[in-house]
């Protein structure tokens, strides 16, 4: 399961990422070519590793679109609160 991850962060899997083009990715890799133990890992496994990865992944994304609304939000807030003190002087 360590090496599929590893295939997935090598290719940059992310939240956005389906899980058809993680799995080409997989089977295409070099990794899988090369590894007789990986080449011989169940669908399956492949499909929870990628399920697990892509969640994990989904955390950092939903975090980092969180953090980029708050900025923006405050952003706005100031320019609004500038924009008052203008119009009062």
């Amino acid at each position: 399961m360590e090496k599929v991850v590893g295939i997935f962060k090598l290719y940059e899997v992310d939240a956005l990422t389906r899980w058809r083009d993680a799995h080409r990715m997989v089977l295409e890799s070099e990794a899988w070519r090369e590894d007789k133990e990986l080449s011989q890992l169940p669908q399956l496994d492949i499909l929870l590793a990628f399920e697990d990865y892509s969640k994990i992944k989904s955390g950092e994304y939903e975090t980092t679109v969180k953090i980029a609304e708050m900025a923006r939000m405050q952003k706005n807030r100031l320019a609004r609160e500038a924009f008052r003190v203008s119009c009062h002087r």
